[in-house]
């Protein structure tokens, strides 16, 4: 290639880089929906009870948020099981508001919990000082904490249900087995003296530890319905 024709390409391309950055530095990015939060990090809706509260507040000050919120199953799907409400609502600058969440599908299994997520999108509002013409990059941003639905009469209590936790060494892995009604989410693991994934066992299932053919050593604690971690469990397995 000439070295003439070679210069003038690379100056086209510096010219086409500059007009991409200056297009971009015209645009103003709004991330204020992080000044919303939610009053908890897990739900667990009794059955005993006909609703369940989720408190949801707007920490920032000065700016307003539109809130969309909806059910998920366990695989992240929609679900119809429950009806939130409100599901669209603004939030004022340092206001809290409340959803409530109502059963309303089919029946769910009796005799162990059924898990669900609830996701909670916040949509900053148009700044309405801003010039109109003005172009304006806002981006939303979703909340997601796991629903529990249990049934009455669950035995033994939850709490109980945290050691009761089984480890066995099957085809090459460690695996979780739960005898219990609940899920429970083991975290801070640690194989031998390695950190390891977080993994959530289901009621009366198993559940395997990755990349744990080897260790012999597990160390871990769970989550109670508050969203505290429990005391340190420690197994050896041979």
């Amino acid at each position: 290639m000439p070295i003439a024709k070679g210069r003038d390409l690379c100056r086209r391309a510096a010219l086409s880089a500059g007009a991409v950055v200056m297009a971009v530095a015209g645009l103003n990015a709004s991330a204020h929906a992080g000044g919303v939060a939610l009053g908890a990090t897990r739900l667990v809706y009794n059955a005993s009870e006909r609703q369940a509260s989720l408190p949801v507040i707007n920490s920032d000050t000065q700016h307003v948020f539109l809130l969309q919120s909806w059910i998920e199953d366990i695989d992240g799907k929609r679900s119809g099981d429950f009806a939130v409400t409100p599901p669209l609502f603004v939030i004022k600058p340092g206001s809290e508001n409340t959803l409530r969440l109502i059963h309303v599908g089919a029946p769910l299994p009796a005799d162990r919990e059924t898990a669900y997520w609830i996701s909670v999108k916040a949509i900053p509002a148009r700044d309405q000082n801003r010039p109109a013409d003005q172009s304006t990059l806002q981006l939303s941003f979703t909340s997601r904490i796991k629903l529990f639905y249990r049934p009455e009469g669950l035995q033994p209590s939850a709490d109980d249900a945290q050691s009761m936790l089984a480890l066995a060494r099957e085809q090459g892995a460690i695996v979780a087995h739960n005898p219990t009604p609940y899920y429970i989410t083991m975290v801070n693991v640690r194989l031998d003296s390695r950190d390891a994934a977080s993994v959530m066992v289901p009621p009366k299932g198993t559940a395997s530890l990755p990349d744990s053919a080897t260790s012999h050593t597990v160390a871990f604690q769970t989550i109670n319905d508050y969203g505290a971690v429990t005391r340190v469990q420690q197994k050896t397995l041979p």
